[in-house]
């Protein structure tokens, strides 16, 4: 989803940052900016610390229900980080 890594930026926010306020790690804040798609219930995680426009956010949740569900990364908790 790389509108985050541009919602991020504008907070003035690192990955890290992004990710202790969020809840989540730096490495999966990663995955989604560069290739992963978010559930909405990390979307609403996300738009909480970054407060993108109602109308960025729209779109946001209309890009993922677009999305085919094998792309989608699962919840932080389903990911195996080793």
């Amino acid at each position: 989803m790389r509108v985050l890594g541009e919602w991020r930026r504008r907070a003035g926010l690192t990955q890290v940052e992004l990710a202790t306020r969020a809840g989540l790690t730096q490495a999966y804040i990663s995955r989604l900016e560069s290739t992963g798609t978010p559930t909405v219930e990390t979307l609403g995680k996300l738009a909480a610390v970054l407060e993108p426009s109602n109308a960025e956010l729209a779109d946001a949740v209309r890009a993922l229900r677009a999305e085919a569900p094998p792309t989608s990364l699962p919840p932080e908790s389903e990911v195996s980080l080793g």
